[in-house]
């Protein structure tokens, strides 16, 4: 899955933000257009969340959330295209063995990288954007693979920017060293 991961990095990870490079791409039939409109429209409405915020000011309290109702996966895919929304697909791995498999992967080679490193109750979310998206959040995970354990003490870790793909996939779970 990382295309860079040097064996320091393995004690840094949960304790430091770690940035890793990895191998999805558009060509990949995962994270291309066609699959995220596909994903889109196969996401039930209580698995996503569709975000908006003053494209001017970038305030987090002009910060709105609506419905993709009504609307194909391309034309949710054109809107986020237009830099004035970000949609968050909750839960892929549920509609869709391949992403289920992507998520596997993930942990299969954190368990392997990360001494100690133990986790459960494996999550994953994808966040479509436009390349030129200006929002904090928004602007930190584009094109990025990050991990958040639910640890207690645990913040969000950003595995895999690389800024190429207009995506972000978040891959979460509870647990971390043994």
């Amino acid at each position: 899955m990382f295309t860079d991961f040097a064996a320091h990095l393995g004690d840094l990870f949960g304790r430091h933000t770690v940035n890793l490079g990895h191998r999805f791409d558009a060509a990949d039939g995962l994270f291309g257009d066609a699959a995220l409109v596909s994903l889109i429209e196969r996401t039930p409405a209580h698995a996503y969340h569709v975000n908006t915020m003053d494209v001017t000011t970038h305030a987090p309290n002009t910060r709105r959330e609506g419905t993709m109702e009504g609307l194909s996966g391309a034309d949710a895919l054109d809107a986020v295209r237009n830099g004035h929304i970000w949609i968050l697909l909750q839960q892929p791995h549920r509609l869709d063995s391949h992403y289920a498999e992507v998520l596997r992967s993930i942990y299969a080679e954190l368990a392997l990288r990360v001494e100690g490193f133990k986790s459960f109750n494996h999550k994953m979310s994808i966040t479509p954007m436009s390349r030129d998206r200006r929002s904090g959040s928004a602007q930190r995970l584009r094109g990025q693979l990050c991990q958040r354990s639910f640890a207690p003490s645990a913040r969000a870790r950003a595995l895999a920017p690389d800024g190429k793909q207009p995506w972000a996939l978040c891959a979460a779970g509870s647990g971390g060293r043994a």
